[in-house]
């Protein structure tokens, strides 16, 4: 069993806040929380993601929207694999400029085959929304 843990930008300071995740419907529209040790904290809803369940080769819990990357052993240099999404069948994969069929066995994209099970180490490299100029390169 999985720990279910969520993260999101808070919009007071735009830290990253780590907890349970819980919207509401008030007078002005949906607020979204993630509840922290301490208290609800109001947080950008485009910025929540859910964690995986799985860490990378540091450690380093793996969330929906996080950039997974990996180091070319022949050149040493630091190549993207693909962005953390949410797959509507209750998986979570890695979205690559690979093609991977979904509706067979092969799960060549899915999180936890990825980051444990292949001969290169992945890990994160940033997210999506601290580093969006991370996306935007190209593998050399």
């Amino acid at each position: 069993m999985r720990e279910i843990l969520f993260r999101g930008k808070r919009f007071d300071d735009g830290e990253w806040v780590y907890g349970f995740y819980s919207n509401t419907k008030g007078e002005n529209g949906r607020f979204h929380y993630i509840q922290d040790e301490n208290s609800f904290v109001k947080v950008d809803p485009s910025t929540v993601g859910q964690y995986t369940g799985v860490v990378d080769k540091n450690g380093k819990q793996v969330f929906e929207d996080d950039i997974i990357g990996y180091t070319d052993t022949d050149t040493g240099k630091r190549k993207i694999f693909g962005v953390v999404k949410w797959y509507h069948e209750g998986n979570f994969y890695i979205n690559t400029d690979t093609y991977c069929n979904y509706t067979s066995d092969n799960d060549c994209a899915n999180v936890g085959h990825m980051m444990n099970r292949t001969a290169i180490k992945l890990y994160v490299l940033g997210n999506i929304h601290d580093n969006p100029e991370l996306i935007n390169t190209h593998n050399d």
